[in-house]
């Protein structure tokens, strides 16, 4: 009786972890280093607020993206500004969690041995997100990536 409710406790422990932890599918739309020059996020949810965006992110010249504001959204992460070029911003995730939608992202750092360009930048990259209904949450680490000489 004790294994079959050991092994009972491990399925549920298993169905429960995978009903909380469901992949999103997103795409990232666009990247530039020449992005907003504070740390900032923002959740786009019409067309008038990101054509300013896929102008400053994407190109300009470019005609803008069709993205269904009934269906998706659309968020910008802008890293702020960084004295080297060698600093980065990425979206790894979204999965949703219970009923949140969970946004992992990273900001990536120089290391010490790293040789950088004086340069100041703002990476930011844009996102879209297929789910417009659920709260977002939004989970930021630091990597520092080492650099071999």
């Amino acid at each position: 009786m004790e294994i079959k409710n050991f092994i009972l406790g491990v399925l549920s422990v298993f169905v429960l972890n995978t009903i909380k932890s469901q992949s999103i599918s997103f795409d990232k739309i666009g990247f530039t280093q020449n992005g907003d020059r504070s740390e900032n996020i923002e959740i786009i949810s019409n067309k008038e607020n990101f054509s300013p965006w896929w102008k400053i992110i994407v190109d300009n010249n470019k005609p803008l993206s069709t993205i269904d504001f009934e269906k998706e959204r659309v968020i910008v992460v802008s890293r702020g500004t960084c004295a080297t070029g060698s600093h980065g911003v990425s979206v790894d995730s979204v999965f949703q969690e219970n009923d949140n939608l969970i946004v992992e992202i990273t900001y990536t750092n120089p290391g010490d041995n790293c040789y950088t360009a004086s340069v100041i930048i703002a990476p930011s990259v844009l996102i879209r997100i297929n789910n417009k209904d659920l709260p977002l949450v939004f989970r930021k680490k630091t990597i520092i990536k080492d650099c071999e000489h």
